[in-house]
């Protein structure tokens, strides 16, 4: 018996998996193939400490719905599953006013290596969930380092693309014909901060 597959994702890090999931969780894609060098979520993925954040600088309030949707969307999954990937709500602060503690704190953490992996990210530092200009063609990523917080929402978008879904009222913030338009374009002129902390 010969089969095909409904939909093929090139990646089996956080973007990868997380459409996969949507397509087959909540959409009833049965033959979802995931292709990837790599085990899953091993290249950049799982370099997460699981925290998260909703704030997010910009010109408008995509982001914000992104993540705020996003990390429903995580916390539900945390809920269903008794929490079996660890979300917590740990942030990214890290403070004391002693000298000596800092530096025992500093001595005490992981230390940084380049396993080969990197983040891709667009000039906004805004991920891409929609179709390219070619058939039958989709992108999910440039998530630059907030994959785990944006995966989710960012997977029901380009799930909702490759399905023909209702796409949420941002999603357009992060398709790629953003650039197409000369407004957006300028504003990126005068953007600022580009959304990495």
């Amino acid at each position: 018996m010969r089969s095909s597959a409904q939909v093929v994702i090139c990646g089996a890090g956080i973007a990868g998996i997380s459409v996969a999931h949507e397509l087959a969780r909540n959409h009833g894609m049965r033959r979802v193939v995931l292709v990837d060098e790599r085990p899953p979520l091993t290249l950049t993925s799982d370099k997460s400490s699981e925290a998260y954040r909703n704030w997010w600088p910009g010109p408008d309030d995509a982001m914000i719905r992104l993540m705020n949707r996003s990390i429903d969307l995580l916390e539900d999954l945390a809920r269903e599953s008794n929490n079996r990937f660890l979300l917590n709500r740990r942030g990214y602060l890290w403070c004391t006013a002693n000298p000596i503690q800092a530096e025992d704190y500093l001595d005490r953490l992981p230390k940084p290596y380049v396993d080969g992996g990197y983040y891709t990210k667009t000039r906004e530092n805004r991920p891409l969930a929609c179709p390219l200009p070619v058939e039958g063609a989709f992108v999910h990523g440039a998530l630059s380092g907030f994959g785990l917080m944006a995966s989710m929402g960012t997977a029901e978008v380009a799930a909702a693309h490759i399905t023909g879904g209702a796409l949420p009222d941002w999603a357009p913030a992060f398709d790629l014909a953003r650039y197409d338009d000369p407004e957006y374009l300028a504003r990126l002129e005068d953007w600022g901060d580009d959304g990495q902390l």
